[in-house]
């Protein structure tokens, strides 16, 4: 953990909160979570080849080829690009359990910081990977996302504000201490995905 991400986790914490976790994805889980764009993403560059040639067999104008370039350009972030960008976040992603809350840095240039109390969680979900490790979705309580509320139409707790713990070592057991840290605050714990 760099001294910089140390000191904005730090400043989060209260006095009387305990650290229960911390840990960090895997780098293979957080940079290949998104493998199957790369898999589309070499169908669309099979495509603007085939329009490149289109162009090149002179059965379309040339100004058809300057579509090409963002073509090309949209083929390489879908193959690679994405990769890279999780590649260059994946120092500064870290994980914190509390006796309060969750708390999780993420960023490029700059650490950014993401925090649901415990009480918000109204669902959790374990997605076990190969070697003991894997994701932990947290879904949240309808209308909450860091102290804003999101209560839109169609908006479900089960949605895109949720927070995913992506390559977590021994899952299984942060998956266990989740639960009886939610548990252990007064509260009934997580509603798994058939109750009401």
């Amino acid at each position: 953990m760099t001294a910089r991400i140390h000191q904005l986790l730090t400043a989060q914490l209260s006095e009387d909160e305990q650290v229960l976790w911390t840990g960090r994805p895997s780098a293979s889980a957080y940079v290949g979570r998104n493998w199957m764009l790369s898999v589309v993403g070499l169908f669309w560059l099979a495509l603007t080849l085939m329009w490149v040639a289109g162009v090149a067999s002179g059965h379309l104008p040339l100004l058809f080829y300057v579509v090409a370039f963002p073509l090309l350009g949209i083929a390489a972030w879908m193959i690679v690009g994405h990769m890279l960008l999780a590649a260059a976040e994946l120092p500064h992603v870290h994980y914190v359990l509390t006796n309060w809350r969750v708390v999780m840095t993420y960023g490029v240039w700059r650490p950014r910081l993401r925090t649901i109390p415990l009480s918000k969680i109204a669902e959790l979900d374990l997605c076990p990977r190969a070697n003991g490790y894997g994701d932990i979705r947290l879904g949240l309580e309808l209308g909450y996302w860091d102290g804003a509320r999101w209560a839109k139409a169609g908006v479900t707790a089960w949605g895109p504000h949720d927070m995913v713990l992506r390559g977590i070592p021994a899952c299984a057991q942060v998956y266990a201490q989740l639960t009886q840290a939610i548990r252990a605050g007064g509260l009934a714990g997580p509603k798994s995905p058939a109750q009401p």
